[in-house]
């Protein structure tokens, strides 16, 4: 199965609007004390801005999920072959996916029907409740 990520999830969205909005609360706090360095909060954004963004990076755009116990690379060139790891999970209309490339670590996303469209979220929360994409 290939599954298509979107560049930036919803997730990833709330997370940008969340740091922005505490480094902005940070500076007002720090504005309101004698002596406190101005821009604190702002440096703080920023450092994380750029960890998220670097992190986001790193993630494929194009997974091709193998069947649990499968050593065949399935996919488009391009593709990063994984398998899905136990720890994903169903919840509602959305899919927590956890899977592990064949090299490399780890690695989780939270998909939303506003990621990824309705059919495929239904298609990936089915191979994951009947277990075909998840490794033993």
């Amino acid at each position: 199965m290939i599954v298509e990520l979107p560049r930036w999830t919803l997730a990833d969205r709330v997370t940008i609007a969340l740091v922005v909005a505490a480094g902005v609360v940070v500076e007002m706090v720090a504005a309101g004390q004698d002596g406190a360095p101005g821009g604190a909060g702002l440096a703080a954004a920023a450092v994380l801005l750029l960890w998220h963004a670097r992190h986001g990076a790193r993630r494929p755009r194009t997974l091709a999920i193998l069947s649990a116990g499968s050593s065949a690379v399935a996919g488009a060139p391009g593709c990063e072959p994984c398998t899905v790891h136990g720890a994903s999970r169903i919840l509602g209309p959305t899919v927590v996916l956890h899977w592990q490339p064949v090299t490399g670590s780890r690695q989780g996303l939270w998909l939303t029907p506003l990621d990824l469209s309705r059919r495929t979220l239904r298609r990936l929360a089915v191979r994951l409740a009947t277990g075909r994409a998840v490794a033993p």
